[in-house]
């Protein structure tokens, strides 16, 4: 077991992180109940069905979305998120395996526990990667395709 607790005293300010005019929109009640999380227990999933190799097109996040809320993952939100981003050193070393894995230069984890709105309405979500030995976090637009890296 790897247990990390997760701060829920102070509240991420998307404004400060972020920058700009941004709101949260939406966020999985489920994952914002969890004080503490066995690293070891989180599920990787792409969401892709067999033979697919992206989820493309006007509505991919959606999609997507909607695979995750029907499988029944809790989806973990930006409280998750900002603990191990300033925990790096307790990202299992796994999730780094995953893209190399999986065939891609880098691969991202993403924390859809909690959605943002940017100030033109867009749906955002907020990732981790890993690139050559270093961790860095971004800021990715759900209606992007959405591969087997992620």
């Amino acid at each position: 077991m790897d247990i990390i607790q997760i701060d829920r005293s102070k509240k991420f300010d998307p404004n400060q992180f972020l920058g700009g005019k941004w709101k949260i929109k939406e966020e999985d009640a489920r994952s914002l109940a969890l004080t503490e999380i066995d690293l070891s227990q989180i599920q990787l999933v792409t969401m892709l069905k067999p033979g697919e190799t992206s989820i493309a097109g006007d509505n991919a996040g959606t999609e997507r979305f909607m695979r995750l809320k029907e499988a029944g993952y809790i989806r973990l939100d930006v409280e998750v998120f900002l603990t191990l981003w300033e925990n790096k050193h307790r990202i299992p070393g796994l999730w780094k395996e995953v893209g190399r894995v999986n065939r891609n230069s880098h691969h991202c984890i993403y924390f859809d526990g909690t959605i943002f709105e940017n100030p033109q309405g867009n749906s955002y979500v907020l990732s981790l990667f890993e690139s050559s030995g270093q961790w860095y976090h971004h800021c990715c637009w759900l209606d992007g395709r959405w591969g087997g890296s992620n």
